[in-house]
């Protein structure tokens, strides 16, 4: 099942790892917001979550960080088991990939 009408909105944090280049080469494909101002008693990664969710439209929603990897059939795949199983939520468990001594440790 592929989904060609999918929407992708990113919500960059003021970052200065260089991500707003990178989302540069990606303009024609997705949508681009910058996070408000975080209000008080909200946390960074939940804020961003929710502005991204106040301008989807979709009826699956997919939260996800710039720092992970997917496989090329994670979206499909999770959605045929939301589907089947009749959940509304489900969380995955990431492999996580450590490359330095201490993220071993």
């Amino acid at each position: 099942m592929g989904y060609a009408k999918k929407e992708i909105i990113v919500v960059d944090g003021n970052s200065t790892d260089g991500t707003g280049n990178i989302l540069e080469g990606f303009q024609e494909k997705i949508e681009v917001l910058e996070e408000e101002n975080l209000p008080e008693g909200w946390v960074g990664k939940n804020w961003a979550c929710s502005v991204g969710y106040k301008r989807s439209k979709g009826e699956f929603l997919l939260f996800t960080d710039g720092d992970t990897i997917h496989s090329k059939d994670s979206l499909t795949l999770t959605v045929n088991y939301l589907l089947k199983n009749q959940v509304d939520m489900l969380s995955l468990y990431p492999k996580f990939i450590m490359n330095t001594f201490f993220g071993r440790s």
